[in-house]
């Protein structure tokens, strides 16, 4: 009976990863700069986690393009687990050079991207 529970477990926590069975990120390119990243867990997912998956990919893809930092153009889209839906988070980010991220308007929060990426 325990080796049921374990799997049980194992199944129902998303991942991160691609979209797949149990949820994960995908990504639209707006433009050569900017993309919209989404993140969908199931409901074993917490909303903070989504959210940081979310930066995760956003931060992978700002480095594959030779970047170095980005910031969030859209606020994260959180759905209530109890309500039936999963947590979700979407953010637009642009992607910035390491010159650029020098020269953003005070208050503006910057991600470095390889601060953001679990070594």
């Amino acid at each position: 009976m325990r080796p049921f529970w374990l799997l049980a477990f194992v199944i129902s926590c998303t991942p991160y990863q691609s979209v797949g069975f149990l949820g994960g990120y995908t990504e639209v390119r707006v433009n050569p700069r900017s993309y919209t990243v989404n993140f969908k867990g199931n409901g074993f997912l917490g909303r903070a986690t989504a959210h940081q998956y979310a930066l995760r990919r956003a931060a992978e893809l700002t480095l594959q393009s030779g970047l170095d930092g980005f910031v969030v153009q859209g606020e994260a889209n959180y759905r209530r687990p109890g309500e039936g839906v999963h947590p979700e988070d979407d953010v637009t980010i642009t992607m910035l050079s390491a010159a650029e991220i020098t020269h953003q308007p005070q208050g503006t929060t910057v991600y470095q991207a390889r601060a953001l990426i679990p070594h």
